[in-house]
Formats: structure tokens, sequence, C-alpha cells
């Protein structure tokens, strides 16, 4: 451990402080492997790659290339990521808290996150709880008598609240995650895609994650997760804009952005928007449903924000006063793989505590590198 830990020390130095970073995401259409470089808050695509299967992300890396990160931010079948707050009371609240009772009290926060929350992520991922496995886990806010804190070490108090963010996944794909883990220095960040972009946007939200065949959508507020699908996606538009036209697909895929610049004809832009209002109106039925079964339904305009995984399709939607199409500026003023990438999965200020939650939750989290 020591000897890896110094190795680790000795590649930064000669990296200059550069981090070689993994991402792949998982869409409908596969899977897009980004290779990128990270230094501070700068970030650079070297390259991207389409990879067919899970499975042929490990097969994909060159046997000899380590990265010092690998994210793999999942779609929302395959891993569930929740953000939440738990409070303790303590028992002696005018005693200064020491390492053993923090220890005690971040365990107990931890078990009470769990027990309500793994029945709800079993449920998603159509798994029993037993097969759940802790893909990751980390501290991200503590707060003392509702005051931020980074270290709640020599303080004293009533109440502690500690904010998790979990991810859980199916037992089956732990094989083919410890092979990715070999790749990387300190074992992979696995993460629900939707619920990361989701969580970069304004609180209290909604976030429509609009794919080809269906939408996920997101809560964003005290609770950050999956909420529900709808089954709309967008291409929904491609195909009624092919039938009317008589053409494929990728004609269409051509003629969006005509539309979008005002160079098409009149009597065909009139057509094209009536099938473009017309199947947004269905959306947005489906959507009001979804979100007043959850009672949420009084979020509007800032509060509802559609992101479009199809650029041409996102180009031909305005906001309105119900719903916000997102651009760039809703994921840090970068496109969806950057936002990933600069997405800060480590908390360099909750450090100890984070050490501390490893050390005890170690046999619940297998990909757990300490």
């Amino acid at each position: 451990m020591v000897v890896m830990k110094v190795s680790r020390v000795i590649k930064k130095i000669v990296q200059r402080g550069r981090e070689r970073v993994l991402l792949v995401e998982e869409t409908e259409r596969g899977y897009l492997g980004s290779e990128l470089n990270v230094r501070g808050e700068d970030l650079v695509i070297k390259k991207q790659k389409k990879i067919k299967t899970l499975t042929d992300i490990s097969k994909s890396i060159v046997p000899e290339l380590m990265y010092d990160r690998i994210i793999l931010a999942l779609r929302a079948e395959n891993v569930a990521t929740i953000e939440s707050s738990v409070s303790v009371f303590r028992v002696h609240q005018d005693e200064l808290i020491d390492d053993g009772e923090l220890d005690s009290l971040l365990f107990h926060a931890l078990w009470s996150f769990l027990n309500k929350f793994r029945p709800l992520a079993a449920k998603k991922l159509n798994a029993s709880e037993l097969d759940l496995v802790i893909a990751n886990i980390a501290v991200f806010g503590v707060k003392l008598q509702g005051h931020n804190v980074f270290n709640p070490l020599g303080f004293s108090g009533k109440e502690i609240e500690f904010s998790f963010r979990v991810s859980f996944i199916s037992r089956s794909l732990l094989p083919i995650l410890e092979r990715i883990a070999r790749r990387s220095e300190s074992g992979p960040i696995v993460t629900e895609r939707g619920a990361i972009l989701a969580s970069m946007i304004s609180r209290p939200g909604i976030l429509f994650d609009v794919d080809k065949t269906k939408t996920l959508w997101y809560e964003i507020g005290d609770e950050c997760g999956f909420r529900g699908s709808i089954d709309w996606g967008y291409s929904n538009i491609y195909t009624s804009l092919g039938e009317v036209f008589g053409v494929s697909s990728e004609y269409i895929y051509e003629l969006l952005p005509r539309f979008s610049s005002h160079r098409i004809s009149l009597r065909v832009k009139g057509i094209v928007e009536k099938i473009i209002r017309d199947e947004y109106k269905q959306f947005k039925e489906f959507a009001d449903t979804s979100l007043k079964a959850e009672h949420h339904e009084s979020l509007r305009g800032e509060g509802r924000i559609i992101h479009f995984e199809d650029e041409n399709i996102a180009s031909v939607f305005s906001s309105d006063e119900r719903y916000k199409i997102s651009d760039k500026s809703f994921f840090l003023g970068q496109k969806t793989s950057l936002a990933l990438a600069s997405f800060p999965f480590v908390h360099p200020q909750y450090e100890y505590l984070n050490q501390l939650l490893r050390r005890r939750a170690k046999w619940l989290v297998p990909l757990n590198s300490e």
C-alpha cells in the first residue's frame, strides 16, 4: 500500500499535475469512451471511441495503460445513484466530538441511509436487496446544528447531518467492473449518468433526460435521484417526419439543421413546425401526468429542465413558461462529457470523513481501492 501511494506521488510529479481520465458514458445507442487530460479546471478530450458493450471497455484499454481515474456514467437500469442527507442526534450534546464518537455517528448515519434507500434502489434495478452492491459511496457535506463544517472534530452540538452520495449496482456487474478497476489508480467511479447531470442544475427542480426511445426524469431537491420514465423519445419526431415526407431518418437528420437556420421553404417549414408542435405537446402531456403522480406539478419554468440527447432535436425547441430547454450553461457551460468528467466525485475537504467511511464500509464496497 505504501509503495502504491509513493508511486502515485511520483507519477503526479512526472505528469506535472495532469490527470489521465477515462470517461465511459452509456446511452441507448451504446457506450462512448472519452480519454481526457485534466489539470485543475482545464479539461481536454484527447480522443473518443464508441464501445459496443460494457465487457468491451476493459478490452479496449491498452494493456500497459493506467488511468488516474475511470468514470463509468451508466444508464438508470444499471446503477442507482442517490444523494440525500441523514441527521443523527448526539446523546451528550455539550461534549466535544472526538474520533470515536465521530466514527460511531458516521456509521449510524450510513445505516440509516441504507435502510431507507436500499429497498428503493433494489426496486429500480429490478433486483433483490441481497443482490445489491455499493459501487461508490462518499460524504459530500456535513452540518452541525445547521451550520456547514468540513470536520466536526472538536465541536459540540445536538444534531449532526451527513450528506451522502451512494451508487448501487447489481452484483452481476461486479466481475466486469473488477476487470476495469485494474486499469485505474483509484478504482472506477460508477455513477448514474442522469442523476449526476441532474445534480448540476438549480434546486429544487426536475430534469427530463430525453433519449432515443424514452425519457428518464430526476428530482433535484433535498434528495436527488431517479423518479420515473416516460415512453416518449426523440426518435418519435424523426419517425413522424419521415412518415409525412416518405424519407429515411438520415434525411430528416439533415433536414432539421436547415429548419433551425430557416433554410427551407415556407411550405415545408409549416409541415415540420406542426409535427414538432404535436409531438412536443404529447411529450408535455406525458410529463405532466408523471409529475402529477409524484406531486411535483407545481414546479414550472426554470424548475423543469428538458435535456435532449440529440443536438439536432434540441435545436428545434424553445423554452416556454412550463419547461426550459437545456443548453450548455446548465452543465457548467460544457458538453455533457466534459461536465461529467469535471463533476466533483472526490471531495478533498471531507477527506478525513471519507477515510472513516471507506474503512467502516469496506466490506460493503467491493470496488473500494483503499
